[in-house]
């Protein structure tokens, strides 16, 4: 099960316990031809998800763990991607966390910066 990973325990962005909200990341067009069209996802909490929803289907599609059914390619989605591989890449060069003590404002503020101007993005890097 996803939320039984280590990483999904928390939140993605703001590290906080009890993470409820999937959230799947629309792949770029240059990603959609990298990893042939499959999105990443993550786990969040109730507070980020809610920005997360702010950002628009076009860049983020949310789902609830507990009340949402989940097609087959959003589930593949969350095994591709989790909070580990979508922080080291949304993440990579990011100078401070977002906690768990966060405004509304400073969240919504880096939910932007993270997921749709993709400040601190690196693409993965490819195995050789």
């Amino acid at each position: 099960k996803l939320l039984d990973r280590k990483e999904n325990r928390t939140c993605c962005d703001c590290s906080d316990s009890f993470p409820r909200w999937a959230s799947i990341i629309v792949p770029t067009d240059d990603e959609r031809n990298d990893r042939g069209g499959l999105p990443y996802g993550c786990i969040c909490c109730n507070a980020c998800a809610s920005f997360h929803r702010k950002l628009g289907t076009h860049v983020v599609f949310v789902r609830s763990v507990d009340h949402d059914t989940f097609t087959q390619r959003q589930v593949q989605a969350l095994e591709l991607g989790g909070n580990r591989v979508v922080n080291s890449i949304y993440e990579a060069t990011l100078p401070t966390k977002l906690g768990k003590q966060a405004s509304a404002s400073e969240r919504e503020t880096f939910i932007v910066s993270k997921y749709q101007k993709q400040e601190w993005k690196q693409s993965p890097q490819e195995d050789s």
